[in-house]
């Protein structure tokens, strides 16, 4: 998960108590957990755990530093997100020294939470009411506006927004120098970490650490449940044998069309947004080119346009949105507002939130091999003579049976995957088959509404007239948007099945002849020239193959 997720993205790191002790049942121990947003589920997956019978900046380092060393896993986040504690942030400023050290961020729960607590505290109110309801109320009302003149600098746009704002917040805040105080020293330091106008690199949409908040509460509740007086090696266990598995399994159910994958509070807004525009609005917004590109216009500037990516899914049947060239999708990577209105008025379906296999369990390929021949290594094709075929009944190669088993791996995976979609068709199917003659029936009343409409005995208030009409628009553009949804998906399948499916790319390098091939062509990347091969000819890569027979083996 690491490997997958970890890697240049952002990584929630946080600790909890109470979960086990240490050499003695006195001993108390903290376990560490680096948390990734899954870009499948959408939701949290804990990728790294320590534990730890010290709280300070120390371990943190040590454990830090293994990761970031180990030759296979080299983990390198772009950021962190933490609670605002200095101990960590510490610890990872210390661990990833420069150039390479990741963006910090704080988490605007706890950033909050700690801000609330403190102006309870800090801030009083002036209008000089005796003690009692009064006074709690002016203080009260005193709290919330320094609270709420906070989160403007949070929300400043620029730096040079979050200094204007800040030299009033402080003057309008002089009367209460403590908490002037409070915030000079204590958050001012760190802007960088809190404000919005610093964060603006991709990180996800990840704000604040629920994900590990979150992560934590199921440990607490779901796995461990009463048991609080075991030892590590128990809580370990638990981790490796349930946790860790269980996560897996949502990862590959979500993967398989099995489940969806989660939305958070800022995707569900980018939905209600594209869905809160009049429709004929949004037929305006939404262009669709003769090739098949689609851009979106944006939705306060305008002329301003995005584009939008499409690809076919991963059983090459429908055109999916995976992509736009906004800011917001570059800098959270999820269906942006602009891609739910293109899911609205075009019905195509988003890659990451649709019920389907995702491209990420059909697009998996074996890793690429080491070449054991010296000619292999330096590309140069190897004479037939050089290599004598083997003999019947010989072992095959290593590289053959890996590769032999992570085709079988794949062939399975998509055949359960296909199953998935199948079922899903056949619901679709019943589901319009109920639907159809029901339409009929609407057209039976149309015809009978239209006889009757001139006759003296024909009866109806204006306002049934006017939901009849408002209702059947509803049900035209809905019946608009199906018809328009298959064409488009003809148009795309048609266009896809002359460019695409007879053409794969082959990452490894088939060292042994495979008769099955028997002939084909190929082209280098990045060139037109094409080169005949004959039954049996040794092929290396990386090399585009565009076969005209059935392939047996590969």
């Amino acid at each position: 998960m690491m490997l997958a997720y970890g890697q240049g993205s952002v990584v929630c790191l946080d600790s909890t108590h109470n979960t086990c002790f240490g050499f003695e049942k006195a001993e108390k121990v903290w376990l560490y957990t680096l948390v990734v947003r899954s870009t499948t589920t959408g939701r949290g997956i804990p990728a790294g755990f320590m534990f730890t019978n010290a709280e300070h900046a120390q371990p943190i380092i040590y454990w830090l530093e293994c990761l970031r060393r180990d030759p296979r896993l080299r983990f390198k986040p772009s950021h962190f997100m933490i609670d605002c504690f200095t101990t960590e942030l510490l610890a990872i400023r210390t661990a990833f020294t420069a150039p390479s050290t990741p963006s910090v961020l704080f988490c605007d729960w706890h950033m909050l939470k700690a801000m609330t607590a403190n102006s309870k505290l800090k801030v009083k109110g002036h209008e000089g009411h005796p003690q009692g309801a009064l006074r709690n109320q002016d203080n009260q009302l005193a709290q919330k506006e320094a609270r709420s003149g906070f989160l403007k600098l949070v929300n400043a746009s620029d730096p040079q927004a979050v200094a204007e704002e800040l030299a009033r917040y402080l003057e309008r805040w002089k009367c209460c120098p403590a908490w002037t105080k409070y915030v000079e020293e204590q958050w001012l330091p760190y802007k960088e970490l809190w404000g919005r106008a610093w964060r603006r690199e991709a990180h996800r949409g990840i704000d604040t650490n629920n994900f590990i908040e979150t992560w934590h509460n199921q440990l607490k509740t779901a796995y461990l449940g009463m048991m609080r007086k075991q030892g590590v090696d128990v809580l370990l266990c638990i981790l490796l044998k349930q946790c860790v598995p269980d996560y897996r399994s949502n990862e590959l159910r979500v993967s398989l069309g099995l489940d969806s994958c989660a939305m958070t509070k800022a995707d569900r807004e980018a939905r209600r947004k594209a869905q809160d525009l009049p429709y004929l609005e949004a037929l305006a917004l939404v262009e669709e080119a003769e090739g098949g590109s689609i851009t979106v216009e944006s939705f306060s500037v305008s002329g301003q346009r995005y584009r939008l990516r499409t690809r076919l899914d991963a059983l090459g049947d429908e055109v999916e949105l995976v992509g736009c060239s906004c800011f917001y999708f570059q800098q959270r990577e999820f269906p942006c507002k602009h891609m739910w209105l293109a899911n609205r008025v075009l019905s195509l379906p988003l890659a990451q939130f649709s019920r389907k296999i995702k491209a990420s369990v059909t697009d998996r390929a074996p890793a690429p091999a080491p070449s054991a021949a010296p000619s292999a290594a330096a590309g140069a094709p190897a004479p037939p003579s050089a290599a004598p075929p083997p003999a019947a009944g010989a072992p095959p190669a290593a590289a053959a049976s890996v590769s032999a088993a992570a085709a079988l791996a794949s062939a399975v995976a998509a055949t359960e995957a296909s199953a998935a979609n199948q079922a899903m068709r056949a619901e679709r199917d019943q589901i319009l088959a109920a639907a159809l003659p029901e339409i009929g029936k609407i057209f039976a009343m149309g015809d009978n509404i239209r006889r009757q409409v001139d006759t003296d005995a024909f009866s109806c208030s204006r306002q049934a007239a006017t939901d009849l009409v408002s209702r059947l628009e509803v049900v035209q553009h809905i019946m608009v948007d199906v018809l328009q949804g298959r064409q488009l998906h003809h148009r795309q399948q048609v266009s896809a099945q002359k460019t695409f499916t007879t053409t794969f790319v082959v990452d490894t390098c088939i060292q042994q002849p495979h008769s099955a091939l028997e002939e084909g062509e190929w082209r280098q990347p990045h060139s037109s020239n094409t080169v005949r091969a004959s039954a049996g000819a040794a092929i290396r890569s990386p090399l585009y193959f565009t076969f005209h027979h059935k392939l047996d083996v590969l």
